[in-house]
């Protein structure tokens, strides 16, 4: 396992497939600009969105 993304500039979204599957969408920032908690959820949503979508279409 890898380390951590510190939570200042990191969001992770977990969406739970079904009974013993989780998904985890992360969106992990090392940029030379601030980037806040809330605006890398803003960028990780998305992907999450079209995860579910996604699995939606395969059911």
């Amino acid at each position: 396992m890898g380390t951590l993304a510190p939570h200042e500039t990191s969001c992770a979204i977990f969406i739970d497939i079904r009974p013993g599957q989780v998904l985890q969408v992360a969106y992990d920032y090392s940029g030379n600009q601030p980037m806040t908690h809330e605006q890398a959820c803003e960028k990780a949503r998305p992907v999450a969105a079209m995860v579910v979508e996604n699995l939606d279409r395969g059911t």
